[in-house]
């Protein structure tokens, strides 16, 4: 086990990296996204989809009826997905 580690550490390397390799992903929710609009505070349940990325649905009831689920937008006006920084 010890000879395994040693191995782990002797095969690593050290990359150095500058300010440009790191997102600022506070930045970009700040420039695209707006939340004002979900209530969240008053969710019961959330849900995103891969598909719509930026249609947040929010439950706003634990009740075992049908459940109503409020759909919003969560891009800022004027931004599409074409718009948005590539991240690797």
């Amino acid at each position: 086990m010890l000879k395994e580690l040693e191995d782990i550490v002797k095969s690593t390397q050290v990359i150095p990296m500058v300010t440009d390799d790191f997102i600022d992903y506070a930045l970009l929710a700040t420039q695209y996204i707006n939340t004002q609009n979900l209530g969240i505070s008053k969710a019961s349940h959330i849900k995103v989809t891969k598909n719509k990325p930026f249609i947040v649905k929010i439950l706003n009831t634990f009740a075992f009826e049908e459940p109503s689920w409020t759909k919003t937008d969560v891009l800022k006006n004027l931004i599409n997905l074409g718009s948005l920084p590539a991240v690797e």
